[in-house]
């Protein structure tokens, strides 16, 4: 869009990321194509556990992912950590995919790191991973990882876009030189949720809990004037039984995004009362929930759908 003197923002190369002023830095021996940032967990992102809540993990991994954008594209009125030609062509890459998995939650006052690196796949999609390792180096293990699809989109047909070949060789740069994946994804294709009407359908998930009328408040818009990701997941959540809560902890989750909404909207979740008959298992010991968000009202668009895992405390 046009910056706040009418003219187009213009087109610059992509610069190779410097150290951040945060204590952010490269990997080394990736290129400077693993960005790497330090967080304390702070008292308002625990549950009465003193444990991270999923949105503050989401968050910090959110985080995490904007600061390396800035490094590479900088912050300006075209769009925060956008790249500038992406803006003067109307495109831009939204999250089409997420699937994260937690091994161990970080505990209030805990200092984390998050690992995080994109690259390009083809013409039409990107990808970004994550991993999540307490900062002090106890255990090799990571506590979180994570990977995404993002998929382009022109921002004013709201159509699929390609990336541009010149782009395409600029993102190259910036990834890793070999395949680097910080998760597998969660392939299965998930389920529409079953309409009032259909008995059968609901009865294979031991029938639907709800919650309506969840309404999109000023709060859940970020500042690319969109509902942020962590919203969708906090609505998907917030249906989740108490009783699961005390029994199971969550172990992975499976996000597939579908339209947008906006300032105002309301929205219905819907989590299934047990696993699905038939469906793709999760890890060993393991249960999963089928989760839908859609637009209130008849006929309301079907804003995700998700799967969580979890296993017993």
């Amino acid at each position: 869009r046009a910056s706040a003197t009418g003219a187009p923002p213009r087109a610059a190369p992509l610069r190779v990321p410097e150290e951040g002023a945060t204590g952010a830095r490269f990997a080394a021996g990736e290129g400077k194509a693993v960005f790497s940032e330090d967080f304390r967990v702070r008292c308002c992102e625990v549950d009465e556990e003193r444990r991270a809540t999923p949105e503050a993990i989401l968050n910090l991994l959110q985080e995490c992912a904007v600061n390396h954008a800035v490094t590479i594209f900088g912050d300006n009125e075209g769009g925060f950590a956008t790249d500038v030609e992406m803006i003067r062509l109307n495109l831009m890459f939204v999250m089409s995919k997420m699937h994260l998995r937690l091994n161990a939650y970080p505990r209030w006052n805990d200092d984390v790191r998050v690992d995080t690196w994109f690259a390009v796949q083809g013409k039409l999609a990107a990808r970004r991973d994550w991993m999540l390792y307490s900062a002090d180096g106890s255990g090799d293990a990571p506590m979180a990882a994570a990977t995404s699809t993002w998929l382009l989109v022109n921002t004013e047909t709201r159509k699929l876009g390609r990336v541009p070949a010149d782009r395409v060789e600029e993102y190259k740069k910036l990834s890793p030189t070999e395949p680097l994946q910080a998760l597998d994804a969660d392939e299965e294709k998930l389920p529409a949720v079953p309409s009032p009407e259909d008995e059968g359908a609901r009865a294979d998930f031991g029938g639907l809990l709800e919650r309506r009328g969840l309404r999109v408040r000023r709060t859940d818009v970020d500042m690319n004037r969109h509902v942020n990701n962590v919203a969708y997941v906090r609505w998907l959540l917030e249906t989740v039984p108490a009783e699961r809560w005390a029994k199971y902890e969550l172990c992975a989750l499976t996000l597939e995004f579908r339209n947008e909404c906006h300032l105002g909207d309301e929205v219905d979740s819907f989590v299934s009362a047990r696993e699905k008959l038939g469906a793709v298992a999760g890890e060993e010991g393991e249960e999963a929930l089928y989760h839908w968000l859609k637009l209130s009202g008849e006929g309301g668009k079907e804003l995700m759908r998700a799967k969580t895992f979890w296993r017993a405390r």
